[in-house]
């Protein structure tokens, strides 16, 4: 009796762990207009000054109205683009890293994880000076520091843990605080954009499914998603892939599920393969909006596309210098404004960005619905 007590409340508490919420799409709109579902939304000019020349974008974070850009290294940038501090110090020293690999924000401290060297590194992220390192006894692809403990992205197997699931916990890397996602049909090869890092969550999309999984130091909430106006891939084929995708989905399929990020009151995420569309789930109302594009009026408001990061109630996106390009030649960021118009200085500040100029980051606050 006392056995079988245990086994049932071990279950139990398995089952608060693990919590699925339905996203019920009723219809996906061929297009919706930025007014919509945008209540505010904002631009931020990364300077070139001081020699923050910025290569290619891994991620935008924003924390403590700070803005940290990882590109090779760390820049960091107050709210108004002004630059602050830079690590970029490379090297085998204590207090240099080999790769960025990824970096998160969490209680004043910058974490830098070092695939190579198999280190993370932690900055103070006032002033970028080198606290300390901590030695990783596994090789991950990306480890986020969360609340009290870490997310880790989890490649292969090691002493530390020898299993297959593809998302793991820990408090301190003496052991798995927890292990998840270990059905089959997550082993195959990482997606880009499959593994999202949102501050305070990390989500996994289950890219050829429909599920968005969300883990904190907590556990493990699921979102599955439920689409009456999409061709979803059945369950049975998802069933038989084993530990490789599917080569030969048809296209009328909905599939390609990547880019899932979460705020304080939104979740998002899009289908970029098969029949694309877009979606944000309100998480108070439980309300979804879905559609295929957005309309093209008011050129000189750049459509949160793309997003790659997420802060308090916003959505964080960036234009890179091709971006800003290919919006220029074809839009031109619209007809010049009147200084009494309400949008003039952020059509300005398109207008007058240099081409070959640090990316624009632009920051999105979706309305309640």
């Amino acid at each position: 009796m006392l056995f079988a007590l245990a086994v049932l409340q071990g279950c139990q508490k398995e089952q608060e762990k693990r919590s699925v919420t339905s996203l019920e799409i009723d219809h996906v709109a061929d297009s919706i207009s930025f007014d919509d579902i945008v209540k505010d939304y904002q631009y931020i000019e990364l300077s070139q000054d001081s020699g923050f020349v910025l290569g290619e974008i891994d991620q935008i974070i924003i924390s403590d109205n700070r803005v940290y850009v990882s590109s090779d290294g760390v820049y960091c940038y107050d709210m108004k683009g002004n630059p602050i501090f830079k690590i970029t110090t490379k090297g085998r020293a204590r207090n240099e890293f080999t790769e960025c690999t990824s970096i998160s924000v969490n209680a004043g401290l910058i974490y830098l994880y070092d695939e190579n060297t198999k280190l993370i590194h932690r900055y103070n992220s006032e002033n970028g000076s080198f606290v300390d390192n901590v030695s990783v006894p596994l090789v991950s692809r990306d480890i986020y520091k969360i609340d009290d403990g870490y997310v880790i992205d989890h490649l292969f197997p090691a002493d530390f843990y020898s299993g297959d699931a593809r998302i793991i916990t820990t408090k301190d890397f003496s052991k798995p605080n927890g292990t998840y996602l270990e059905d089959k049909q997550y082993h195959y090869m990482p997606r880009d954009g499959q593994v999202t890092y949102c501050g305070k969550t990390v989500l996994f999309a289950d890219y050829e499914g429909h599920s968005i999984f969300s883990f904190d130091q907590n556990g493990c909430k699921e979102f599955d998603i439920q689409c009456k106006d999409m061709k979803m891939v059945p369950q049975d084929i998802l069933d038989k892939r084993g530990t490789r995708p599917i080569d030969n989905i048809d296209d009328s399929y909905t599939y390609g599920l990547s880019m899932v990020y979460e705020n304080d009151t939104h979740l998002i995420g899009s289908y970029q393969n098969g029949t694309y569309f877009s979606f944000v789930y309100d998480k108070k109302t439980r309300n979804v909006i879905a559609f295929q594009l957005y309309d093209e009026s008011n050129p000189y408001r750049v459509r949160p596309y793309a997003i790659c990061g997420a802060y308090k109630d916003y959505f964080v996106r960036f234009i890179s210098p091709d971006d800003y390009d290919f919006i220029k030649e074809a839009f031109g960021f619209g007809s010049p404004l009147p200084t009494t118009h309400p949008e003039y200085e952020r059509q300005k500040l398109l207008k007058e960005h240099k081409a070959d100029g640090n990316p624009i980051v632009v920051l999105y606050k979706f309305k309640e619905f």
